[in-house]
């Protein structure tokens, strides 16, 4: 089965099981004096732009989030705001349930002047699949914890990881 690779900000051990929708839980949880406005407002347009418009893709509030490569994964975690990340490798439990691939970085537009005015059209990029230069996959299945592959956690880095070209080779 091929192993893929999911940011978490907790410790978790090999076996673990991290179900579909963790994120809608914590985006419905938002209150206003969080200040999370800008991430419940992303979230927002991208739910409403996936239902008008790409029904058939699953919602991002139900599902896991997972990226194709170790190295996606860590310009996603060298991000400002989630350097708490820690970088696991993981497989898909069901490989039959719907699924997106997009690029994470139309969520984030870089420059807060547009925000507002093109998220919509972010969002539509991301749904169409554009980009893909920072891929991340949306599945509508559980996924488990293969090992922890973060020398940042101190319970369960793996040194050797990622392999050096030649040890992929024995």
């Amino acid at each position: 089965m091929q192993s893929f690779f999911h940011c978490a900000p907790i410790p978790l051990r090999a076996g673990s099981i991290i179900e579909p929708g963790n994120w809608g839980r914590i985006v419905r949880l938002y209150q206003p004096n969080f200040g999370n406005y800008a991430v419940a407002f992303r979230e927002k347009v991208l739910e409403e732009i996936r239902l008008k418009e790409f029904p058939h893709k699953p919602s991002r509030l139900e599902c896991c989030y997972m990226v194709p490569s170790y190295e996606i994964a860590k310009t996603y975690q060298n991000r400002a705001d989630s350097r708490t990340l820690l970088i696991y490798e993981v497989e898909l439990l069901y490989t039959d349930t719907p699924n997106h691939i997009g690029d994470w970085t139309y969520c984030y537009p870089v420059d807060d002047s547009y925000y507002f005015d093109e998220m919509e059209e972010c969002a539509r990029q991301y749904w169409r699949g554009e980009g893909v230069g920072n891929t991340e996959i949306l599945v509508n299945s559980p996924i488990r914890i293969l090992r922890c592959v973060d020398a940042s956690s101190p319970r369960c880095p793996d040194p050797a990881y990622p392999p050096k070209p030649d040890a992929r080779k024995k």
